[in-house]
């Protein structure tokens, strides 16, 4: 339903009287639809549904790169207290293979192999902390914290 009403106003000495005025109700009314409102209706409320199917799945995929970040935060601990170990393992083993050499029981070629597997060792402990710190990064990215 549309309602309108208007005033006109003209200077005119040969027009009396110099204004008219008009009002106008216009309705529009369809009996039958042909069903467009119930198919908008289940246009929308498929929508709905699927926004809430979209947001269910975001919700998983948030969860599971939470949960990623976080084994991965674990495991790159681990990882750090065995490369620890690793470490020390190969200083001994330097140590052993200098002594060995300085005694003139062991050769060149073992101090050389044993400086390479300390270099290797904390190549690893390096790693695996660099690691650790992105995956850090990784978990507070998924919970929002970045």
């Amino acid at each position: 339903v549309h309602l309108e009403g208007a005033y006109q106003f003209r200077t005119n000495r040969f027009q009396d009287p110099d204004g008219w005025s008009s009002a106008a109700v216009v309705g529009s009314w369809q009996p039958y639809a042909g069903g467009r409102v119930r198919h908008q209706s289940n246009s929308l409320h498929a929508l709905a549904r699927a926004a809430a199917l979209r947001r269910a799945d975001l919700e998983t995929r948030i969860r599971l790169a939470v949960r990623r970040a976080l084994l991965d935060l674990r495991e790159t601990r681990h990882r750090i207290q065995v490369a620890e170990k690793a470490v020390h393992q190969a200083e001994e083993n330097l140590r052993v293979n200098r002594h060995s050499y300085q005694q003139g029981v062991g050769t060149s070629t073992d101090v050389l192999d044993a400086i390479g597997l300390r270099q290797e060792a904390s190549r690893h402990y390096f790693d695996a902390w660099y690691d650790a710190i992105m995956a850090s990064v990784r978990l507070h990215h998924a919970v929002g914290d970045l």
